[in-house]
């Protein structure tokens, strides 16, 4: 049985129909997920981005969504923009702030 939209949900398809950008900022167990359910049936030619907390929700989230939601976390999405480009630092050996020090040559660390 589904569930017609709350008034606040309503709204937000709204938006979203119109092509508008629209954030969604609410307390946990306000109903957020469904909203962008709904959001997302209602636009199936559009790309709905669902940023989540940890990869145990966007595992969830992948799982209940159309094909046009990607569910990612909000460090997917900033190494995806600017963190590939440090790969090679981001992997690398850890340098430790007593060989810094050393290095620059500070005492009495």
């Amino acid at each position: 049985m589904g569930f017609a939209p709350t008034d606040e949900q309503q709204a937000a398809i709204d938006i979203a129909r119109t092509g508008e950008s629209c954030v969604i900022e609410a307390l946990a167990g306000t109903g957020k997920t469904k909203t962008l359910e709904f959001i997302a049936e209602a636009v199936p030619h559009k790309n709905v981005t669902y940023i989540a907390f940890n990869k145990a929700i966007v595992a969830e989230a992948q799982g209940r969504f159309p094909g046009n939601v990607s569910a990612r976390t909000a460090h997917s999405l900033a190494y995806g923009a600017v963190g590939k480009l440090y790969r090679t630092r981001m992997n690398s050996g850890r340098v430790r702030s007593d060989e810094i020090a050393r290095k620059l040559r500070i005492e009495n660390f």
